[in-house]
């Protein structure tokens, strides 16, 4: 951290704004604050550690403590310092809790809050990263790397306070040390490595118990005779394996063997019952023989009956068209009589009805009629060809059941 301006005001023996160039005296690489006892020397660095952390430099100043006794009660109380880190520029500013009296001047005291803003400065503009005194602070710690006792250890020794770290004791010292030189790495790394060796050393320990274990076990005096038994050991199931792949082997030629004689077995069986099949078929030969005759002429009875139905049903389809025949001449006549009838009176309406409207009309009936007269002749002719069908059928089956008769007897 390189410091470049310190303003405050009303602060420490400061009664008005004060502020503390240090950019230009940075060009020689070092500068010092001197002057007369109580001449405000410490007091820039409580200005500087109060803007930062909101704590004095040291532990017997407290920030209440910062307000100027002789500021005027209008005078605000406030302390601002600009800093560099690396590249960047950082702007803090901070304000003590305080009591004043009211502006108002009526005798009533007023509770100053504490106040605190961290910018970030780039050139004419700038950027707030903390608007409220602890989110200031914890900015500050993670920049700097100090929390305010650090800083005022490491980087800040007021008066009186650098007897005190010659005189801390080592376990003080080695904690400033840590933090002055970053070792706390190196600590944890040595830490782990130490953490890591108690347990190789766990797993040492459990390695060679079990090595006693299977000593014991084994009946053998040390790790080389363990070895040699476990090679000896490898020999023998190497030889072992060996001889169960060579009985595996022969456990399957013989598994084969006996699937071969099984399928021959089954040969030798089906071979059998054929050649039983084929005895007894040669025994029943007559008997089929016979059964064959029988069956022969069982089919040519078949044929007549089925013929001898076709037969009664060519009858009985005989006996249906003659009935039909018969409706369809009473049908005839009857149409023959409407249509003498409608011929008379279409005679009589034409004689009485001239119109040729009507003329027609009766005309389109008499066609009808000669329609269904023609229709009824048709199915007089188709009768009787139905009719001669069934005379030869009849003729036919006497024949077939004569001829039928002389074969049986």
């Amino acid at each position: 951290m390189r410091p470049l301006k310190l303003s405050m005001c009303a602060f420490g023996p400061y009664v008005g704004e004060v502020s503390i160039d240090f950019a230009a005296e940075l060009t020689s690489g070092i500068f010092l604050i001197y002057g007369a006892t109580g001449a405000g020397k410490t007091t820039i660095l409580d200005a500087i550690c109060f803007a930062l952390y909101g704590e004095g430099s040291g532990l017997d100043r407290k920030a209440k403590m910062f307000r100027a006794v002789a500021a005027k009660d209008t005078t605000d109380t406030w302390a601002e310092f600009t800093f560099a880190l690396g590249e960047r520029v950082y702007r803090v500013r901070r304000s003590p809790e305080y009591t004043r009296p009211s502006k108002r001047g009526n005798g009533e005291q007023v509770t100053k809050k504490a106040a605190a803003a961290l910018y970030r400065v780039d050139g004419d503009e700038e950027k707030q990263l903390a608007a409220r005194p602890l989110e200031t602070t914890e900015k500050i710690e993670n920049f700097l790397g100090f929390r305010c006792e650090e800083f005022r250890q490491v980087v800040m020794l007021p008066q009186g306070e650098f007897k005190k770290l010659l005189m801390a004791d080592s376990k003080s010292r080695r904690e400033i040390m840590n933090v002055l030189f970053r070792t706390e790495f190196y600590r944890s790394l040595t830490m782990r490595l130490k953490e890591y060796a108690k347990e190789l050393a766990a797993e040492n320990a459990r390695l060679e118990e079990r090595c006693n274990i299977l000593l014991r076990q084994t009946e053998t005096a040390d790790a080389n005779a363990l070895a040699a038994l476990v090679e000896e050991k490898k020999a023998q199931l190497k030889i072992q394996a060996e001889n169960a792949k060579n009985l595996e082997k022969l456990h399957r030629d013989a598994q084969d063997n006996l699937l071969k004689g099984r399928q021959i077995g089954d040969l030798f069986r089906e071979l059998n019952a054929a050649k039983k099949l084929v005895e007894d078929d040669e025994k029943k030969s007559a008997d089929v023989k016979k059964y064959r005759e029988l069956l022969t002429a069982a089919d040519k009875a078949a044929r007549f009956f089925d013929r001898e139905n076709t037969i009664d049903a060519l009858k009985r389809e005989l006996t249906e068209q003659q009935l039909a025949l018969r409706e369809l001449n009473r049908a005839t006549a009857q149409i023959a009589e409407k249509f003498a009838a409608a011929q008379k009176k279409n005679n009589d309406e034409q004689k009485k009805l001239p119109l040729q409207k009507e003329k027609e009309a009766r005309l389109q009936d008499l066609l009808r009629y000669q329609k269904n007269a023609a229709a009824l002749n048709d199915a007089r002719e188709n009768l009787k060809a139905a009719e001669r069908v069934y005379k030869e059928s009849l003729s036919q089956q006497e024949k077939l059941e004569t001829k039928f008769q002389s074969q049986i007897s």
